[in-house]
């Protein structure tokens, strides 16, 4: 139980670390000076543990206690570095914006490649009924004239040139 009071204390520590980091200085100093006695206090309790359970010997119980704090400070330090570097929650929420809107377009992107084909398709086909009408009633010089004319309508470049 007290092994989680400490380890919530030194997770709500780095948390408060990241949250006054950009907020205010002055408590974020304060913050690092708490936090840092803490993690000496913890140490001081592992070197009293230590010298009960090795039985008054002082050399290793110092040498435990230096190490075990020595880790606990490297593992708060690269915790704080990691949520220092972490994606806030907004820019997280605006990057997967960003890639659902890009899926989006991409299927939009689909969606008008299929119908600009199908409309190619369909102009084909009506120019060929179209060219039969014209080989009827056109002269030979203005049957491929009036078929790309037809074809620039139909295709909405008409009036373009």
């Amino acid at each position: 139980m007290w092994t989680g009071l400490f380890l919530g204390v030194l997770a709500g520590g780095e948390f408060a670390l990241d949250f006054y980091k950009d907020r205010n200085e002055r408590t974020w100093h304060s913050l690092v000076v708490l936090i840092g006695i803490f993690v000496i206090l913890l140490g001081t309790l592992r070197f009293w543990f230590l010298v009960t359970i090795a039985g008054g010997a002082l050399v290793p119980a110092i040498a435990g206690a230096f190490l075990f704090t020595g880790a606990t400070a490297g593992f708060l330090s690269l915790g704080y570095r990691a949520l220092r570097v972490a994606e806030t929650p907004h820019a997280w929420r605006a990057r997967r914006q960003a890639r659902r809107a890009h899926q989006a377009a991409r299927r939009a992107r689909a969606v008008a490649d299929r119908d600009a084909a199908e409309r190619h398709r369909l102009i084909d086909a009506y120019l060929g009924r179209v060219r039969r009408e014209v080989q009827k009633t056109c002269p030979l010089e203005q049957q491929l004239e009036t078929e790309t004319a037809v074809r620039e309508h139909l295709s909405g470049r008409a009036g373009l040139r």
